[in-house]
């Protein structure tokens, strides 16, 4: 069994939550926001949860407020 991830890229902060789908602990990563890439953020606090891309399931939702805000 793996992790469950989400991503929200918002306008200050990029937040990850991550489900152990076996043990049902949970694991939150939060760091700034990188406006000139923001897909530089979402990588940061993937590295900062200290999984493991075989740690992943099929699932990495990926949320924003970008563009409203």
């Amino acid at each position: 069994m793996g992790h469950r991830v989400a991503v929200d890229v918002g306008g200050t902060f990029t937040d990850l939550c991550a489900l152990n789908e076996k043990t049902g602990e949970l694991v939150f990563v939060k760091d700034s926001t990188t406006p000139a890439n923001f897909a530089h953020g979402v990588v940061q606090v993937i590295r900062k949860s200290g999984l493991k891309k075989e740690d992943f399931t099929s699932f990495l939702g990926n949320g924003s407020t970008i563009v409203i805000n």
